[in-house]
């Protein structure tokens, strides 16, 4: 069994959907993958999701196009294999299914970064499987 680290604890208190944070803090015992939330992976003001756009770590400007975690809505749950975050494919995608099927369990309706519109191919969407937001 795993524990949420402190800081990612601090990340995950910025959500602002209560059922989205008790999730996330109830998945790390159910799940064998160990995760957290990495800075910015909650809550993001406009001026943050600016620069991450400029970063281009985001396809959403912060102004013009904003994403649901200026709206506390959002999530990244990134997996911590060997003392370290990882975006290994697999790792990430084992992650991603494994939290999708938690909150379908609590009729949490989410959608996932690997698979954008919802059909089950992840080779068309944009790539993004650490990302979770409510529908």
């Amino acid at each position: 069994m795993y524990k949420l680290a402190q800081s990612c604890l601090e990340n995950i208190d910025t959500l602002r959907d209560e059922k989205l944070k008790y999730l996330v803090i109830d998945f790390i015992n159910v799940t064998p993958v160990d995760f957290g939330v990495i800075k910015n992976g909650a809550f993001r003001t406009a001026e943050k999701q600016n620069q991450l756009y400029k970063n281009g770590v985001s396809q959403l400007d912060g102004y013009k196009y904003k994403s649901k975690h200026q709206s506390g809505l959002a999530v990244d749950l990134v997996p911590w294999v060997d003392g370290k975050y990882t975006w290994d494919r697999d790792t990430c995608l084992y992650l991603a299914g494994a939290f999708r099927l938690f909150c379908k369990m609590h009729s949490y309706p989410i959608i996932n970064g690997a698979d954008w519109n919802g059909d089950g191919d992840l080779k068309n969407d944009s790539w993004d499987p650490c990302h979770f937001e409510k529908v």
